[in-house]
């Protein structure tokens, strides 16, 4: 709630000719460009402010809300290649006897470690090609991830 501090915008007009009354018309900007407004009961609105993280982030400092979106890209991507991780580990992509074998098809091609993980969970988020990093048809869980993190990516980026 804002309420106004009680400068009247008839502070510098002739006296009005009623006697009942005098109307006061409080201004929002004083003359000297200063705020007539202030917040009421701000402390009882802490948590409301903190629960629209629009208005939030966009009264932030900009370095904050810069720390803000790189932050939850980098967390975002660190999730996803633990997903990523943990689906190639379950289906024995890392295993060295799989990978030198020619009839073994991975569920992404080219994933040896965690890095590769993380480096193909940006390359799919961001749709910035797969260069040789591909999911195969091998492992449904990986095809289904892939739109996951396709979408999540898509609402992350409209977001920050």
């Amino acid at each position: 709630m804002v309420q106004y501090t009680g400068v009247p915008v008839t502070e510098d007009a002739p006296p009005s000719t009623s006697t009942h009354h005098q109307h006061y018309h409080h201004r929002a900007v004083l003359k000297n460009g200063t705020c007539n407004l202030y917040p009421s009961h701000v402390a009882e609105h802490k948590w409301r402010f903190v629960q629209d993280s629009v208005t939030t982030v966009v009264d932030m400092r900009w370095r904050y809300a810069l720390c803000l979106c790189a932050l939850s890209f980098f967390f975002s991507w660190t999730a996803f290649a633990v997903l990523w991780w943990l689906i190639a580990y379950a289906h024995g992509d890392f295993e060295k006897a799989k990978q030198n074998s020619s009839d073994w098809m991975p569920c992404v091609t080219d994933l040896y470690n965690f890095t590769s993980c993380f480096l193909f969970s940006m390359e799919n988020q961001h749709t910035t090609g797969f260069g040789t990093r591909t999911p195969t048809e091998a492992c449904p869980e990986a095809i289904f991830l892939t739109g996951i993190q396709s979408i999540v990516g898509v609402v992350l980026q409209s977001a920050m």
